[in-house]
């Protein structure tokens, strides 16, 4: 009797660790920017005078910024930034020969870059409804929500970096 309980044990605790367990980003809203430009980018978001989130973004890479099962994309946006006001800044990689500053991507890893010392573009908060002609991160209609994932069950919201943001 002990045996079946050890082999279930191992099964539950297998189970647990293995990827079975992994969000699945198609099966679930969520929310993503995407580089649509030749250039290597760094999104940051200011968090506070000296809190800052930095996240490399290769050419015509997407990258996810927050999902959830239980929300819409549009609530997502909402939530991650109207309230908050972070200043969202996009920076390039610096010049061999330029003054840049040092930074470490995301929240722990241990991959260090220069980038340019003043940022490409930055956007500020308030969220706001503009028209679609005004090309912000914190314009809603800057955004494109559409259906994905199983049976087109679960949304997406995409903000695209374009080569006039880096002008």
């Amino acid at each position: 009797m002990n045996s079946k309980i050890f082999v279930l044990f191992l099964f539950v605790l297998m189970m647990f660790f293995s990827s079975c367990l992994e969000r699945n980003p198609d099966a679930e809203n969520n929310i993503s920017i995407l580089n649509a430009t030749k250039d290597t980018v760094f999104y940051t978001e200011k968090f506070n005078a000296t809190f800052r989130r930095y996240c490399r973004i290769l050419p015509n890479e997407l990258r996810t910024l927050d999902a959830s099962y239980q929300i819409s994309s549009l609530d997502i946006i909402k939530n991650s930034y109207q309230p908050q006001g972070r200043v969202i800044e996009i920076n390039k990689l610096a010049c061999p020969d330029c003054e840049g500053i040092e930074i470490r991507e995301g929240w722990g890893k241990q991959l260090y870059y220069y980038v340019e010392k003043h940022p490409v573009i930055s956007w500020s908060p308030p969220l706001l409804d503009l028209p679609d002609s005004v090309h912000s991160f914190y314009n809603i209609n800057s955004w494109v929500i559409t259906k994905g994932g199983r049976k087109n069950k679960w949304e997406r919201a995409v903000f695209t970096i374009t080569e006039d943001d880096l002008r």
